[in-house]
């Protein structure tokens, strides 16, 4: 696996929270193990309970965890949002923020949420998908909203502004695929 850490955007800071960290496994056939871990005094955090594991929109409202795939070279882009209820969506953007349509995923991602004192951990398993590339770019971020509904944006690496996980800065990770 190999692990990332986050950092909180300048603008929206989070007192109670140490640390969030992604580790990513590439699996056969392009599928993909996601395992989020979010340290700190997580009870402050808003962690919506367990629904149907559904395709649901406007994941980023609450806490949400996310995946910003593209090729090296190109500009198309994939966003996977998971969230700790089981719900989760998926796009493809053919250019920044335009051309967004709703990806098609042989299954729908598995996803076990856990927490114990001080860790919220959540693990997903996206099965595979078209891509043939030898390796990938990645934007992963997680969404932290706090019971009086303050969110915390978290980043690889943040674009200058107000936060913005699509922007072109967001995509310095690499992933190579299996």
């Amino acid at each position: 696996m190999t692990a990332f850490a986050l950092h909180s955007h300048p603008l929206t800071p989070c007192a109670f929270i140490d640390a969030v960290a992604v580790a990513i496994q590439t699996l056969p056939h392009s599928a993909m193990r996601y395992v989020y871990e979010v340290r700190g005094d997580i009870r402050q955090l808003d962690i919506p309970g367990a629904r149907l594991p559904v395709r649901t929109n406007d994941l980023w409202r609450q806490t949400c965890f996310e995946a910003f795939l593209r090729e090296p070279g190109t500009s198309v882009y994939d966003e996977f949002n998971f969230a700790p209820s089981g719900e989760w969506a998926a796009y493809r953007f053919e250019h920044y923020r335009s051309g967004m349509v709703e990806l098609e995923l042989g299954s729908m991602p598995a996803i076990a949420c856990h927490q114990s004192h001080g860790l919220l951990r959540v693990e997903v398993l996206v099965g595979s998908s078209e891509c043939t590339a030898p390796a990938l770019q990645l934007g992963l971020s997680a969404v932290l909203r706090d019971r009086t509904g303050t969110i915390s944006y978290w980043a690889l690496r943040h674009a200058p502004g107000k936060p913005d996980f699509h922007h072109d800065d967001a995509f310095v990770g690499r992933i190579d695929i299996a």
